[in-house]
């Protein structure tokens, strides 16, 4: 996975350069005019505010990941693909957090057999449905390494997010340190996990690497 990321390096500083800022400034305006409660450094663990602009911002970022999804598989011109990699989005998101309502583990096995659904979606040119078909039996066999690639996942983001605050403590819950915490954390997470992505989809289509060395 860091090799995904080390590789295309400016492709992932182009997008952190854009979606950071821009998480930020939505957030604070969301809080700003009312339009969401929810304290910054109290939701940067797991995601961003989710007032009118935080979903704005949201939206744009998706495309973003397409955008970065397609440099890091070599696939360049993806503009006819951002909508129905949006849907793709919601779908997995809301398999994933239905999963997580019952009891976590659902969740994580079900984030793990659609993880490979968005770079199957880009590199193949599949449709949403058939991109998360392929990625449920592709899967199948290696789930148990998957869920422990994105349990590590999880717990450095959230160590990373109590570290950050820690550090900031002096920021106010909404002030503008809080709003670039919580920023960080939520597009270093989504980039974390496009690579995870991009790396199992890699090695799970004939390469001669092991799914145990997909953090390489």
């Amino acid at each position: 996975m860091s090799e995904r990321l080390s590789t295309n390096q400016r492709a992932v500083l182009t997008y952190l350069a854009i979606f950071i800022p821009a998480t930020a400034i939505a957030s604070w305006l969301d809080i700003s005019l009312g339009l969401s409660d929810e304290p910054a450094l109290e939701n940067a663990a797991f995601g961003r505010n989710n007032g009118l602009f935080g979903l704005l911002v949201l939206v744009a970022s998706v495309a973003g990941q397409c955008w970065l999804f397609g440099q890091m598989l070599g696939k360049r011109d993806v503009a006819g693909r951002y909508l129905g990699f949006l849907g793709l989005a919601v779908l997995t998101f809301l398999g994933v957090a239905i999963g997580f309502v019952m009891l976590v583990i659902p969740g994580l096995i079900i984030g793990a057999r659609w993880l490979m659904a968005p770079s199957i979606y880009v590199d193949q040119g599949r449709g949403v449905f058939e991109a998360m078909r392929e990625s449920w039996h592709r899967t199948l066999g290696n789930t148990g390494q998957i869920m422990l690639a994105l349990i590590l996942v999880l717990v450095v983001i959230v160590l990373a997010s109590a570290a950050l605050g820690g550090m900031f403590f002096f920021a106010t819950e909404n002030g503008p340190v809080a709003f670039l915490v919580e920023a960080v954390v939520s597009e270093v997470f989504a980039v974390i996990l496009l690579a995870l992505s991009v790396a199992t989809y890699g090695l799970l289509s004939g390469q001669s690497e092991k799914l145990a060395s997909v953090f390489d």
